[in-house]
């Protein structure tokens, strides 16, 4: 077993790996700059990948005490589009947000039906790098 990184002439053999998996989520677009490694068996081809790519981390700020509930959300929107706009600007694919269990079932109905969020079915893992 032989660790290297990513090679453009690669993606293929990526491709078909990701398509037997059958998870049904979108091939990863890698960057220039993204960290990818590939594990090849003994004859170089490649029997495992990892694609570090970049997701952006949401977090939303609000004064209870500004406006009307009916403002704050107006608010929200306005402001989730603004930032969404320029994260695309910036070439971000993905971006996340944990939502308090306090406000998950009420606000997150909410960035699903209004904001074009969508609440993923995995379970989300973290690690310090």
């Amino acid at each position: 077993m032989n660790i290297r990184g990513l090679r453009p002439e690669d993606d293929v053999r990526l491709r078909e790996m990701h398509a037997a998996m059958g998870f049904g989520y979108p091939f990863p677009k890698l960057r220039v700059h993204d960290v990818a490694k590939v594990l090849t068996n003994a004859g170089d081809r490649i029997v495992m990948a990892e694609m570090a790519v970049p997701i952006v981390e949401c977090y939303v700020l609000v004064d209870p005490g500004e406006g009307t509930p009916g403002e704050r959300h107006a608010n929200i929107l306005a402001l989730d589009q603004a930032v969404r706009v320029e994260l695309k600007e910036r070439g971000y694919q993905w971006r996340m947000a944990d939502i308090p269990p306090e406000v998950e079932k009420s606000f997150g109905r909410r960035l699903i039906k209004e904001a074009g969020w969508f609440k993923t079915r995995w379970a989300t893992y973290a690690g310090e790098i």
